[in-house]
């Protein structure tokens, strides 16, 4: 059989002929170099032999990257924002090329008024087209930044205006479209933080935002990416060194006593983060995604799945700092540190909660209709080609044989490191397809497109089969409207509040209960970035009023 150009060498190459091919060797969880020479950053010219092109990695011209700016808009402003090509040393002991919203990375952090209404001013100075999507605000569809869906790609060059709206208070980001496992995870996001109403006078906790990311580092710059096709298709790109707002090191300071409210953003490619607070008095969750709880609830660890964010507020110690560490079956990777200053103990700021009570309000609704019956259930599921099931040593097999295949007690819930690592750098999103299945139609991906009635409540069964080729957790992102997460495994969710993205676990299912609020056709899809680009994605249409 005669292989495209844009697959890989699957009879007999293997894994390292791969990582020659790509001219560079993969490293291990720990970020210890490889052996292979990519000191030269590449210039993009040179094809591999077989027909992949690695981008460009030449970091001469480039500006320095900026420090991330606090923005503060009102209704009717207009800002403006451009995408470039920037040095940065992410912690790897030299500079690299990557990508940033105004120089900085993270990109300006634009906080805004609830109800509000804003204008940007797009401009793509990248070498490659772009959009930019506005994650989890509910705006105009034209607005929504889905290329060849709600937009053009934006050309190098060119611009794009943007009219943003904001309804909801809550935590919110801004990150790339199109070719996202190489974009964003080369530092295109920024975030956006809605205000509610405030009590005049009343005291606040100091806010301070944390993109939490990782970097696949193969000796002194990323592993590559290539032009033609995404790489690490079946599991997602997995990264060796993980960043904290694009360093390695984030440290900040604190007083004894005083509460500090985080807002965490999971924007790796395909990393789930659980985070914990080592040292600190308490955390307590105060909101999910977009939305805050009925009440704080006070925990240990906080699970993200790619693009969930999680408000938590901490509370200092008398003595001592905070670590907020990643933990998993895999040990532990610091995240961040919050050091304690020599100040007195101060007193403990209350939990400001006012927008818990407005929440409470708000989801009422939604929570009442949790013994409504499912509209539509999807099945989450993967098809990989004959090539790729060779180099798994199971050529031999067909598809039944592959959904039928016996995953002893059941694969684990949560990948949360990528062990099958050559097999995955050889997987592209040409060998590889996930896939959104309706299950009472058949129809799989962009064939899914129900339509709802502007105004009622659609109640979504999402199932991740087990039996799959490759069972692992998807985070599953609905665009333009936000839901409540009503089960999960068929037990009520503890923690109750607006999102719009949900992690199903391998061989887990969840009930979701969507207000169809927003006319449009809208995205729903995997928000591991390589999933996306292998086609895990569907619509929906909410009718006009």
């Amino acid at each position: 059989m005669e292989l495209s150009r844009r697959k890989l060498l699957m009879s007999g190459a293997g894994a390292t002929s791969l990582v020659a091919i790509a001219g560079c060797t993969s490293t291990d969880n720990e970020g210890t170099n490889g052996e292979g020479d990519h000191g030269d950053h590449g210039d993009g010219d040179e094809e591999s032999e077989d027909g992949f092109t690695p981008i460009d990695r030449s970091i001469e011209g480039l500006s320095d990257v900026q420090e991330t700016e606090e923005i503060y808009l009102e209704d009717g402003d207009t800002y403006t924002l451009n995408a470039e090509v920037v040095r940065h040393d992410p912690g790897v002991g030299n500079e690299i090329a990557m990508y940033a919203y105004n120089g900085q990375l993270p990109g300006p952090t634009l906080r805004v008024p609830q109800g509000s209404e804003i204008d940007i001013e797009f401009v793509n100075e990248l070498p490659y087209e772009t959009t930019v999507h506005w994650h989890g605000l509910r705006l105009d569809v034209e607005n929504d930044g889905v290329p060849d869906m709600t937009q053009d790609p934006i050309k190098p060059g060119d611009t794009f205006e943007y009219t943003l709206k904001f309804p909801d208070e809550g935590a919110f980001w801004y990150h790339p479209h199109l070719r996202e496992d190489l974009q964003q995870n080369l530092g295109l996001r920024g975030a956006i933080i809605v205000e509610g109403p405030r009590e005049e006078g009343r005291e606040w906790p100091r806010e301070e935002i944390l993109f939490l990311s990782d970097l696949k580092i193969a000796d002194d710059d990323v592993y590559p990416f290539w032009e033609e096709a995404t790489n690490h298709a079946m599991m997602g790109r997995f990264g060796n060194h993980m960043l904290t707002n694009g360093v390695s090191e984030w440290v900040t300071e604190a007083d004894p006593g005083e509460r500090i409210r985080l807002h965490l953003l999971n924007v790796a490619n395909a990393r789930p983060f659980q985070v914990t607070a080592e040292g600190a008095e308490h955390m307590e969750l105060i909101g999910l995604d977009g939305g805050f709880l009925p009440e704080p609830t006070t925990l240990s660890e906080v699970l993200l799945s790619p693009s969930e964010r999680a408000t938590v507020d901490i509370v200092m110690p008398e003595a001592g700092d905070v670590r907020l560490v990643h933990t998993s079956p895999h040990g532990e990777n610091e995240l961040g540190l919050v050091e304690s200053t020599d100040a007195d103990v101060v007193d403990t700021l209350n939990v400001p909660m006012e927008p818990h009570e407005r929440a409470e309000e708000d989801l009422s609704e939604a929570i009442a209709r949790s013994d409504e019956p499912v509209d539509i259930t999807w099945e989450l599921d993967i098809d990989m080609d004959h090539e790729l099931h060779e180099m798994m040593g199971m050529g031999d097999m067909d598809h039944d044989d592959m959904d039928g295949m016996d995953h002893g007690e059941g694969p684990p819930p949560i990948e949360w490191e990528d062990d099958m690592e050559d097999m995955n750098e050889m997987s592209t999103n040409e060998l590889v397809t996930h896939i959104i299945r309706d299950q009472e139609t058949g129809g799989e991906n962009m064939e899914i497109n129900p339509s709802f009635e502007h105004g009622r409540f659609a109640r979504i069964k999402i199932v991740n089969l087990p039996d799959s080729e490759h069972p692992m957790q998807h985070p599953i992102h609905l665009h333009g409207v936000h839901f409540l997460v009503d089960t999960i495994d068929g037990e009520p969710n503890p923690h109750p509040s607006w999102k719009d993205t949900v992690h199903v676990s391998a061989g887990s299912e969840v009930v979701i209960t969507v207000p169809m609020s927003n006319p449009g056709t809208w995205l729903a899809h995997c928000h591991i970035s390589e999933h996306l680009e292998a086609d895990m994605k569907a619509a929906f249409t909410v009718e006009e009023p």
